[in-house]
């Protein structure tokens, strides 16, 4: 590594438990609407290289992870794009959800009666 990426580094590691608790808020925040990267992004105005391993952190310590419709499913949410996005909800640590994909549980669909967007949950 070159000294900036060393000092880009040591940067971001001193400042990911913060970022990760703003991600974590955020999606608790829309309780099981969930949300996708880009509206963690647009929501927190953070860029999706902080925000995209910020995200995995979490995943992978059970504290977030992917949402199912009740048929078992990928929850997703179109994005400004056009493309279909996963859409992230709060874990369960306790059975270890976010350890691995196969342990991952349905829940139900939530999009019925929901405000679609950036602005959360109606």
């Amino acid at each position: 590594m070159t000294s900036p990426q060393i000092a880009a580094y040591e940067k971001i590691q001193a400042s990911a438990p913060t970022l990760r608790q703003q991600v974590l808020e955020f999606v608790a925040e829309r309780r099981m609407y969930g949300a996708t990267d880009e509206e963690i992004q647009m929501g927190l105005d953070m860029a999706g290289n902080t925000q995209r391993p910020r995200r995995r952190e979490l995943v992978q310590s059970g504290q977030l992870r992917r949402a199912y419709h009740g048929n078992g499913d990928l929850w997703t949410r179109n994005t400004r794009s056009g493309r279909a996005a996963t859409v992230w909800i709060l874990g369960d640590e306790r059975d270890g959800a976010g350890a691995a994909e196969g342990s991952m549980k349905p829940v139900k669909d939530f999009t019925e009666g929901m405000k679609h967007g950036y602005g959360g949950v109606a």
